[in-house]
């Protein structure tokens, strides 16, 4: 099955000159890039790339794309679910690097991919755009700093 985020294409090609659009279709593509990773790994290798790339885009979403939306009525709920779902991927993640047997390793691994999922296909789903409909937040801008969050545009 594809993951939720296989929209990316999708959203470049309507993108066309909204700014907004286009760097909705920039984080699809590193989402997406993350996702495909996780899906080709095994659950060790799976494990030492959730503890550093997949930690890193969590923490870059959480420090500069959550609290833009922290402070609105509208979107406030949205960022605290985002924050529990942020929390249980670390425990999952830390879940999945303590497994020792090659079954449980496997289960926790799928288990890890399929939240990873989730949780992006909310950033990019709803997240994403309640920004851009948030007044004096700069999409764009605040793509540039979490993809320099990141370690640079990509």
């Amino acid at each position: 099955m594809p993951p939720v985020s296989d929209t990316t294409a999708t959203a470049a090609t309507a993108a066309g000159d909204d700014p907004n659009a286009r760097a909705q279709a920039r984080v699809g593509r590193i989402h997406d890039r993350l996702l495909a990773e996780t899906a080709r790994l095994d659950p060790p290798a799976l494990a030492v790339f959730c503890a550093g790339a997949v930690r890193r885009q969590l923490a870059a979403a959480a420090e500069v794309l959550h609290p833009a939306a922290a402070h609105s009525a509208e979107t406030r709920l949205l960022v605290q679910a985002l924050g529990i779902g942020r929390r249980t991927l670390d425990r999952m993640v830390d879940t999945l690097a303590a497994t020792g047997d090659p079954a449980s390793a496997a289960a926790a691994g799928r288990a890890v991919a399929m939240a990873l999922d989730a949780h992006l296909a909310v950033e990019r789903t709803l997240l994403l755009p309640a920004l851009t409909d948030l007044p004096d937040t700069d999409l764009p801008a605040l793509v540039d700093a979490w993809e320099s969050r990141l370690g640079g545009r990509r």
